[in-house]
């Protein structure tokens, strides 16, 4: 099985195990609880850094993510801990997507109108990357 159709069918289970044990009826409640189930870590493994929650298929540590591009660090030497990817601070994950503290793009010029620094902001996290990077929020969203 592919990486795509493996992601597909841990969130099937997942789901189906999720939905059917809670109580069967359609009550706000349990759309709640489900959204609350999904949010977690792998058993074993850290689920908090600093004020981030990590659910799986993120994770800190061997074991605890689905893959190398779902690998999170901690970065304790930071007052709250940072959750990261790589170098990119996380500020949060939500269903399917997580929220990036992106730097601001910058060109910054001379009195002669010659360039003297040119920042990008960072759009993309890599060509085979699971990610892809919303242009109107600083968010990625997972290929499911």
């Amino acid at each position: 099985m592919n990486f795509t159709t493996n992601i597909q069918l841990f969130l099937f289970c997942f789901t189906f195990a999720v939905t059917h044990s809670t109580s069967q009826s359609n009550t706000t409640s349990d759309v709640i609880t489900l959204t609350k189930a999904a949010n977690v870590a792998k058993p074993g493994c850290q689920s908090q850094c600093g004020n981030v929650t990590i659910p799986y298929p993120f994770g800190i540590g061997p074991g605890c993510f689905l893959s190398e591009w779902f690998e999170t660090t901690c970065n304790t030497s930071v007052n709250p801990p940072r959750t990261q990817i790589g170098t990119l601070p996380i500020l949060e994950f939500t269903d399917y997507t997580f929220r990036v503290l992106n730097k601001v793009a910058s060109k910054c010029y001379d009195p002669f109108g010659n360039i003297t620094e040119d920042t990008p902001a960072l759009t993309s996290v890599g060509w085979l990357s699971p990610f892809s990077f919303s242009q109107k929020k600083p968010v990625y969203f997972t290929r499911v």
